[in-house]
């Protein structure tokens, strides 16, 4: 992403954990989908696990990552006919679950599989619909309200995630789903185009991104997941805040009330805080103790606060991550999220998910083989000696404007 952020009160510092205690990864049950993304990373898509491969999978993440999280990615998850029985068993082991998918069945279905999943504890969904797709704006408009009225009726948390290409905007989506009460965020990821005939298309400028955002949102990131070759350079840009649907107004949390919140969850958890929903009754209770805490921190911001408490019920919590793709420099070098907390099992070895159709294709594909200096250097990332806990003491001033 290459973002030296604007951080006025000189705060924001980057979130650098061992690979152990990264407390998020993902698994891939099947590579199948209905539909062809214009920038998917998936070379192969005829793989199918079977359900006790999926379980040994969630096994092996578990002994290597002390895990919070486990989202369940594809191809298209919903295509694989025990995905119900893939988040029964996460939950089993004590981790929240996600699930990202395009929502096809989701919205086609009479609703039996979503009440499968809900009944097997799926946490969060999801939905990944853009143009990107080969819809139309106003066909991806009909199918994020779909799915999100069947979501909001079944009360599951839910999120957009959706491909950043020239055009696309965050702060519009987030105000506009906001009415629903178990919309809590977007993951954003900025669209990548590679070989020479893309040389002039490239997706939005991030730090234009954060700008706009920050316009439009009123908040600023809390904190920011570094680069494995630079920890000012911001590869996720993560923001929380409150938001009153009825007047539109926001307050963001701060850096230093993020960082307390997240040493308090793994003092009490015992495991990193990554992807714990809130449920939308708690949300007044939640934004009285961060006011609280807020404003010991910062008496001044007081006012911001009292300024969103007229409205209780309509209080939202939400969530924006601004996340960049791999980047290749000379020879073997690749600039990946720190420990990749999307990395995935790959023939027995966690592997960034977005890279590892490249360096360890899937099962019978592995005759394609794999970029082995490519390979080389990421496992040299994800493998190295464990680092002290906790890192994301050090500082890093990053700016966005």
């Amino acid at each position: 992403m290459n973002i030296r952020l604007i951080d006025p009160a000189g705060t924001l510092t980057p979130q650098k954990l061992s690979s152990r205690e990264t407390p998020h990864a993902v698994i891939e049950p099947n590579h199948t989908c209905n539909r062809r993304c214009a920038l998917c990373y998936n070379r192969f898509r005829d793989v199918v696990k079977p359900l006790a491969t999926v379980r040994e999978e969630i096994d092996a993440l578990l002994s290597k990552r002390n895990l919070e999280t486990i989202s369940i990615l594809g191809g298209e998850p919903t295509l694989h006919g025990d995905l119900p029985e893939i988040v029964r068993y996460v939950k089993g082991r004590g981790v929240y679950c996600q699930i990202l998918t395009n929502g096809i069945i989701l919205a086609k279905e009479d609703g039996r599989l979503l009440a499968r999943l809900v009944d097997a504890g799926v946490d969060r969904i999801m939905i990944h619909v853009d143009t990107g797709q080969g819809l139309s704006p106003e066909e991806v408009d009909a199918m994020r309200e779909r799915l999100a009225e069947r979501l909001e009726k079944a009360q599951v948390n839910f999120g957009m995630s959706f491909t950043m290409y020239e055009g696309s905007e965050i702060a519009p989506i987030m105000k506009r789903y906001a009415r629903f009460r178990y919309f809590d965020g977007v993951l954003a990821t900025i669209a990548r185009y590679d070989g020479p005939e893309n040389e002039d298309k490239q997706g939005p400028d991030p730090l234009a991104v954060c700008g706009w955002i920050r316009a439009e949102l009123g908040v600023t990131p809390v904190s920011y997941l570094p680069s494995n070759l630079d920890d000012e350079d911001a590869r996720w840009l993560i923001y929380f805040y409150y938001l009153d649907v009825r007047s539109g107004k926001t307050v963001p949390l701060s850096p230093a009330y993020s960082r307390l919140m997240r040493r308090a969850y793994r003092a009490v958890k015992g495991r990193h805080l990554f992807a714990v929903p809130m449920k939308p009754r708690l949300t007044p209770f939640w934004f009285l103790l961060t006011a609280l805490a807020e404003t010991l921190i910062s008496p001044r911001r007081l006012g911001e606060f009292l300024a969103l408490m007229r409205h209780p019920g309509s209080l939202r919590f939400q969530y924006i991550v601004l996340q960049s793709p791999p980047s290749f420099g000379r020879g073997s070098e690749v600039e990946i999220c720190y420990h990749c907390p999307d990395a995935t099992i790959r023939n027995g070895r966690l592997t960034p998910v977005c890279l590892a159709d490249w360096i360890s294709p899937p099962g019978r594909h592995a005759e394609a083989g794999g970029d082995e200096e490519l390979a080389r250097a990421v496992y040299a990332h994800l493998e190295e000696e464990q680092i002290p806990e906790p890192a994301e003491e050090e500082s890093a001033i990053v700016e966005v404007s």
